[in-house]
């Protein structure tokens, strides 16, 4: 990120660019910057976007071997086309010899890093991951933004905000949106007008999910998974948040086996659930937590080998993981 922020603020730019990861927030943000800073506001005549699954390469193509008009150069934005996962090669071998009147911008979710695409553009261009951001950093970001407005929050307040919205920055962004207005005319957000306007979201639910699996409450835990499933997450996004959940479960336990206390297990973990993981992390043996990672990284390689499809296979995880087996 800070590579490409700094390459937009100095107005030297690269005329090939990945911009991948799934923090759509980020995504969104750095793609638009990147585009408005390629091409003057209202030029329609040398800007031009394709977006999804189908598009046709051959199409990107033409225009991009068309000369820009009266203008320095010709911007071309894909976003979510898959092409970093498959039929990418016809693109590779073209970006390299692509003219530099052209500047291509690629926005995409998943990528395959071994991909000829991805290597070209990693060679000539430059490829930035948008990862989801760490709590330190979440926390700077909500406090600039409530300073904008005029708010202050206490630390406890915020990192039960934070529990609420999970890692999420979209999530974050429009929660934080509704307490602005819900708190118009007040200089500070408290806990209570939490709980009066924002839902809870994706990471909070797993959590419950997995105190639910771990106490073997089989039917509350699948009732939470199909809750999740009408969210329309996408399975490989619920193995990671769930897998994740399960390491820092696993950091927890062996901190605490190794003799740590609860303060130093909180400043090792800084986490807006730490003091919920230290708790659950206390009902669990070690064995439990591993036997749940194995089983995590089993259905993992299931749904990539195309054994299972991704919705079943974690149905199957959360009721083997609910009933002990």
């Amino acid at each position: 990120m800070q590579r490409l922020s700094d390459e937009i603020k100095s107005g030297q730019f690269h005329t090939l660019y990945l911009i991948y990861g799934e923090e759509d927030y980020l995504r969104r943000q750095f793609r638009d910057r990147l585009k408005d800073a390629l091409v003057p506001a209202g030029d329609t005549m040398n800007y031009a976007s394709f977006r999804g699954s189908e598009v046709q390469v051959e199409k990107v193509i033409d225009l991009a071997e068309t000369m820009p008009f009266f203008a320095d150069r010709r911007v071309i934005v894909i976003e979510d086309s898959g092409l970093f996962n498959k039929d990418g090669d016809r693109l590779a071998d073209y970006v390299r010899e692509k003219p530099d009147s052209t500047s291509i911008i690629f926005d995409e979710g998943e990528i395959d890093k071994r991909s000829r695409l991805y290597k070209a553009v990693a060679d000539i261009g430059m490829a930035d991951e948008m990862a989801r951001q760490p709590v330190p950093v979440l926390e700077k970001w909500v406090i600039s933004m409530l300073k904008k407005e005029g708010r202050s929050i206490a630390a406890p307040d915020l990192h039960y905000f934070l529990s609420l919205t999970g890692d999420n920055m979209d999530l974050i962004s429009n929660e934080f949106e509704k307490l602005i207005c819900y708190t118009m005319g007040r200089d500070s957000v408290t806990r209570a007008d939490m709980d009066a306007v924002c839902i809870r979201q994706i990471d909070d639910q797993i959590f419950r999910m997995i105190e639910e699996m771990s106490a073997h409450h089989r039917d509350s835990a699948l009732r939470m998974f199909m809750d999740l499933m009408a969210l329309d997450e996408k399975p490989f996004r619920l193995l990671s948040l769930i897998t994740r959940q399960y390491n820092i479960l696993l950091e927890a336990k062996q901190l605490e086996l190794g003799g740590a206390g609860r303060r130093e297990v909180s400043e090792k973990l800084p986490h807006y659930y730490t003091q919920k993981y230290i708790d659950q992390a206390r009902h669990m043996t070690l064995r439990e937590i591993k036997t749940a990672l194995e089983k995590c990284v089993g259905v993992d390689e299931s749904v990539k080998t195309g054994r299972m499809s991704g919705e079943i296979a974690i149905e199957m995880l959360v009721v083997e993981l609910s009933t002990g087996q």
